[in-house]
């Protein structure tokens, strides 16, 4: 009895294996552990920027090189060549943000299909591997490297194309399409594996090559190439006052009212924080200047001997080290120029309060104006929250005095209560004079 169960369970294995096998047949390329079920691929640019930075014109170039057909690496599969892909118009581009919310802005945007106009000799494996080249890159773009950086990406992927013939049972299933014919090969399914991550180390995943993604959970293709773009704003660095320039930000004093002065220094601290895309230490230079736009010694206005350097043209500047409150004081026309701020860059603006002056500002982000008010008088005012944008950026602070005194009369109302004293005096002497001449009456 136990014979015969053992001999039964070894017939209905060998029936479902050969069953298994039969059923597999047509689906033999799936086998390997490499195929994703796609027919086409392409690859996905992922380009990162500091929030609000304007993309750059050009464009990224990859190589398509041919590794194997069959696992043989002597046999040259069907050149592909390099891939172009060209920074599309940024109107046309809607910027996603990471998870959570930050400082980024991340734009996605993809090739055309590979290998759609490639022709295949025969049904095989061919095998490619596809990276990034930074040097055909660089071609497309001009960049100035005082200003701006964009790094390339490492990562690589092995692509492994099957492709099979047309057959009867394609045939008898309509699937062969219009213009092929039985013994043609085509793309039965396309393979992607990342083996060679961002960061260089080696890789294993597999990822989905299809354009557009699976139109769930991604809208891309899963083969992607990061980088990284960052940009200073400003044109000039060393020349503030040059009427050419476009500094990346600036913070003006203007001081009003007939008892506000023209004199007094105004106690400033501004804080930078560079944008989390920009990973080195940044220390950024702030110029002074009079209304003239003459450049002059921070030590004047009050700035620190430890935060003010010297540049090449032997004038000095404030320097602002990221995340650090630097201090300094603007007399009623005086500004303080940042010639080096990377565009989206948070930053903060406090004017302490001065007695008897109200503070209010124009806060100007990438040319569009929002006014800030102070918290009342003699409080100043505190700006923050702010990131820099594309130019023009400003802080227009602006102090009044509104001319009370320790009476609580307004003296710019002054000829108004004159003029009410004088007609209460005229009354008074009028009713005076009137009791006067009603006595001398009654005597």
């Amino acid at each position: 009895m136990f014979k015969k169960t053992k001999k039964m369970k070894v017939v209905l294995a060998t029936l479902l294996a050969l069953a298994l096998t039969l059923g597999l047949a047509p689906m033999s390329y799936a086998d390997d552990p490499d195929i994703s079920g796609q027919r086409e691929a392409a690859i996905t640019k992922v380009l990162k920027v500091p929030i609000g930075t304007a993309l750059p014109e050009g464009s990224f170039v990859f190589d398509v090189d041919g590794v194997s057909v069959n696992g043989i690496t002597s046999v040259a599969p069907p050149a592909i060549g390099q891939v172009v892909i060209p920074i599309p118009d940024q109107a046309t581009l809607i910027a996603e943000q990471p998870d959570p919310p930050g400082d980024v802005d991340i734009y996605y945007f993809e090739s055309d299909s590979i290998f759609e106009n490639t022709v295949w000799p025969e049904a095989g494996i061919y095998e490619y591997f596809i990276a990034e080249n930074a040097t055909d890159s660089a071609d497309y773009f001009t960049l100035d490297p005082n200003k701006e950086t964009l790094s390339y990406s490492v990562a690589g992927y092995q692509v492994k194309v099957y492709v099979r013939e047309y057959d009867d049972d394609d045939e008898k299933d309509g699937l062969i399409p219009q213009g092929k014919s039985i013994g043609d090969p085509y793309i039965y399914a396309i393979g992607a594996k990342r083996t060679i991550t961002e960061d260089g180390t080696p890789g294993t995943d597999k990822v989905d090559p299809t354009p557009g993604g699976d139109q769930d959970t991604y809208f891309y293709s899963q083969m992607t190439f990061t980088n990284i773009y960052t940009k200073r704003g400003g044109t000039g660095t060393e020349d503030p006052d040059d009427p050419d320039n476009v500094n990346a930000l600036s913070i003006t004093k203007a001081v009003t009212g007939d008892f506000g002065s023209k004199t007094a220094y105004f106690p400033f601290t501004v804080t930078f924080v560079q944008p989390s895309l920009v990973t080195a230490a940044q220390t950024y230079r702030g110029y002074i200047l009079d209304g003239d736009g003459n450049i002059i010694d921070p030590a004047t206005n009050g700035v620190a001997s430890t935060a003010i350097a010297t540049d090449g043209l032997g004038q000095k500047y404030v320097k602002f080290p990221s995340g650090s409150g630097i201090s300094f004081g603007l007399q009623d026309g005086q500004k303080i120029a940042f010639t080096d701020v990377h565009i989206g860059s948070g930053y903060a603006v406090v004017e302490a309060g001065s007695p008897g002056y109200v503070a209010t500002a124009i806060v100007v982000t990438a040319g569009a104006a929002d006014n800030k008010t102070g918290s009342g008088l003699s409080n100043g005012i505190t700006i923050s929250g702010q990131r820099v944008g594309e130019e023009p950026n400003s802080v227009a602070v602006t102090n009044e005095y509104d001319g009370e005194i320790d009476t609580g009369i307004l003296i710019n109302n002054l000829p108004f209560f004159s003029l009410i004293a004088l007609a209460g005096l005229g009354l008074i002497v009028f009713l005076v004079a009137k009791n006067r001449r009603r006595k001398a009456e009654e005597l």
